[in-house]
């Protein structure tokens, strides 16, 4: 075989390599699977939490198919803490998931009333006076203060 015989038998093969790669990635299908919006959200406690979902996509060449995405979510925003919300989906008996964290947290600083129109000196000895105390996650901490 000669020399220009193996350079055009080399490069018809590196062709035909490169067609069946490009072949197999355009006829292979794709799962794409995202979380809509945030991996991590952070909730004040005693508000309200939607959560905005995942979406699943089969991609081929010849055709788009939604995934069914089923959730388990059990976020109780009146508890401060830690959730999380997992997304699942199954593509060929393959079940794929996904994970949200959902932090419900007490931001909101406590607030102290001052009764009965007392007025607060603050430039001499500390007059007793009547308060009550607060907060939106412990509720009345009059007591604590």
């Amino acid at each position: 075989m000669s020399s220009k015989t193996k350079i055009i038998s080399s490069g018809i093969f590196l062709i035909i390599l490169l067609l069946s790669l490009v072949i197999y990635f355009l006829i292979k299908p794709r799962v794409i699977f995202d979380i809509n919006g945030d991996d991590v959200v952070y909730v004040e406690v005693n508000s309200l939490y939607k959560d905005l979902g995942a979406t699943a996509s089969l991609y081929s060449l010849f055709q788009t198919k939604k995934i069914e995405v089923t959730k388990n979510e059990k976020v109780d925003t009146n508890i401060v803490g830690k959730y999380n919300v997992n997304y699942q989906i199954t593509v060929n008996d393959k079940i794929l998931s996904k994970n949200r964290t959902v932090v419900v947290e007490d931001k909101i600083k406590p607030e102290i009333s001052i009764l009965n129109n007392d007025i607060v000196s603050c430039n001499g000895k500390i007059k007793d006076f009547e308060y009550m105390a607060y907060d939106n996650y412990d509720g009345n901490i009059t007591s604590l203060v």
